[in-house]
C-alpha cells in the first residue's frame, strides 16, 4: 500500500490543523523549494572548500545526492601543469 518512505515522510510532517491535504502538499513543496535554492547558493563554496582539503567529488556527489558532473562543474579539479 504505498512506499514505505513516502508512510515515513508523512507521518513526519503531518497536516497541520485545519490544512487540506492540497495545502500541506504546497507548503511542503515551497519548503523543499526553499531548501533547494539554499543549497544551490551555499553548494559552490562548501565543493570548493571540501575539494581544497581531499574530499573526492564522487564522495561529495554521493553525499549530496547529485552527479558527479555537477560537482565537477561546481568545483573543478585544478591539475599543476608540469613544468
Amino acid at each position: 500500500m504505498g512506499d514505505p518512505e513516502i508512510r515515513d515522510a508523512s507521518a513526519r510532517w503531518p497536516a497541520e490543523d485545519g490544512e487540506s491535504s492540497w495545502d500541506r502538499l504546497t507548503r511542503l513543496r515551497r519548503w523543499r523549494d526553499e531548501l533547494e535554492s539554499v543549497i544551490q547558493a551555499e553548494m559552490p563554496a562548501a565543493a570548493k572548500d571540501a575539494r581544497r582539503h581531499g574530499v573526492g567529488a564522487a564522495e561529495l556527489a554521493r553525499a549530496w545526492g547529485v552527479s558527479v558532473a555537477r560537482i565537477s562543474q561546481v568545483a573543478p579539479v585544478r591539475t599543476k601543469r608540469a613544468k
